[in-house]
């Protein structure tokens, strides 16, 4: 009976091992992973919106390599902040609840147009 109920308890670990390993083995390209978990129509404006954003940033000189990105949205205006990751709360330039410095973009939605651009201390 106990040698019964080894031979299923291993055989369930191995069989979870195994779908465990296949998943993890199953790494998507970018574009298997979009075509296979479609973006809603929101995700897709969000997208659009920080790589304007991320333009606007380029030419006002700000580096992207070490931020954080957060979007919010009021209306048909998306604010695209871009934070410094390793900026500590109480270090000279943070802010509470923020993990500022960084630079702030509105863009319009509908246009895609920046409507203002300004650093954050």
């Amino acid at each position: 009976m106990k040698k019964d109920v080894w031979i299923v308890l291993v055989g369930i670990i191995g069989a979870g091992a195994l779908v465990i390993f296949i998943q993890l083995s199953n790494k998507y390209t970018q574009d298997e992973f979009v075509n296979t978990h479609p973006m809603s129509d929101q995700q897709q404006i969000d997208i659009k919106v920080i790589e304007v954003a991320k333009l606007e940033a380029e030419r006002r000189g700000y580096t992207l390599e070490n931020s954080k990105i957060m979007v919010s949205r009021s209306g048909t205006t998306a604010s695209v902040s871009f934070l410094e990751k390793d900026q500590q709360e109480g270090v000279r330039g943070s802010t509470i609840g923020i993990a500022g410095p960084g630079l702030q973009i509105d863009v319009d939605t509908i246009t895609l147009a920046v409507i203002k651009s300004h650093f954050i201390r």
